[in-house]
Formats: C-alpha cells, structure tokens, sequence
C-alpha cells in the first residue's frame, strides 16, 4: 500500500504503539525491535524531505508528481518508493549524440516523455497552446541529442542517510546489550 509520508509517519507510529501495547509483556525482543523500526522510519522521513527540499531548490517542481515519494512497509522492511524517472534526473542521462556526463545512462531510441516537458512549459508560461507543444517537442529533442545534466537530488543525501541508520541502529543494539547485561548482573547481586 503506497502512502503519503505524513500518512506513512503517522501510521508507523500508530502501528507502533499498537505493536508495542500487544506485546508488552510477553517478549521484550519484539518490543524494542517495534522502537527500532519506528527510529528507522524516521530517519528514512528526514532522508525524503531532505530529498525533497532539494528538488525544491533546483526549481524542479512543475506538477509535483516527481515529489511523490513514499515509505512503504512491509513487515520488517521499509521501502523507499519513488517515480522511476527520478534517478535519472539525479544521475542525468547522456544523450544520443554525446556524452558529457558520468552517468549509467544514456538515450538510444527512445525520447523522453512529453507530457512532464509539455506541463514545464505550460506551468512557466512560456507559451500555450501549439506554441507550448512545438516548444515541448524542441526542448524534448534537445535533451534527446544532448542529454540531461545530473541534478544530484538525493545522491548526495545517501551518505547521511546511511551514517544516520548506523548511528540509531548502533545505538540501539548497544542499549539492548546493556539492557541485557544490567538486569542479569543486578540480579546475581541480590542473590
């Protein structure tokens, strides 16, 4: 089921909290890996607005339909679920008659789609109209010949994202090792 992620956050904590009552008691176990999904979670909600922010900043929005980025959550996993096109508006596409870019990605036979290009024009007030079309195509073929420069929307936000999950997740294993060592060691004290 694919959420928005102010729907995506709300739910994981209200799932959580149900999580969390429904098994207080019997394993503590799955009651701290509830808390640990929940910071994930969170972290991976700052990734997205952070990714989004940055859209903002190059002016990419038109739509918004690049922006529908989402947290998905199955079971254990949380996926991170985004238009398809947004990697390569982060890593950029070479195009058919060059290569300027370092990027995995090049045009070969086909062009990219019209209608983002077609609302871009539009949404900027360029023209209207035949005139927005016939701008559209041009400016389709142009990004086909040349292609798109890289725009580096959430790349550079991985190694955040990536340093901020061992952070949380480290500290939570660390806690729950203590945990466990504390009660056992404040037990054999009384004995």
């Amino acid at each position: 089921m694919k959420r928005t992620l102010a729907q995506a956050t709300s739910r994981a904590v209200q799932n959580s909290n149900l999580d969390q009552l429904d098994n207080f008691g019997s394993n503590v176990d799955d009651f701290k890996a509830t808390s640990e999904l929940s910071v994930i979670e969170a972290v991976i909600g700052d990734f997205i607005k952070k990714v989004k922010q940055n859209m903002q900043d190059k002016d990419m929005i038109v739509t918004g339909r690049i922006e529908d980025i989402t947290i998905e959550k199955e079971g254990t996993d949380i996926n991170i679920i985004a238009p398809n096109y947004l990697e390569f508006q982060d890593k950029g596409v070479n195009g058919v008659s060059s290569n300027l870019y370092d990027t995995p990605y090049k045009f070969k036979n086909k062009k990219p789609p019209l209608q983002p290009i077609l609302d871009w024009v539009i949404a900027r007030g360029l023209a209207t109209g035949k005139r927005a079309e016939g701008m559209a195509y041009a400016i389709q073929n142009t990004i086909y010949q040349e292609g798109l420069q890289p725009r580096n929307i959430y790349s550079k936000e991985l190694p955040s994202l990536a340093n901020s999950l061992a952070e949380h997740i480290s500290g939570f294993t660390i806690a729950n090792i203590i945990d466990q060592i504390l009660p056992n060691e404040q037990s054999k004290g009384n004995k």
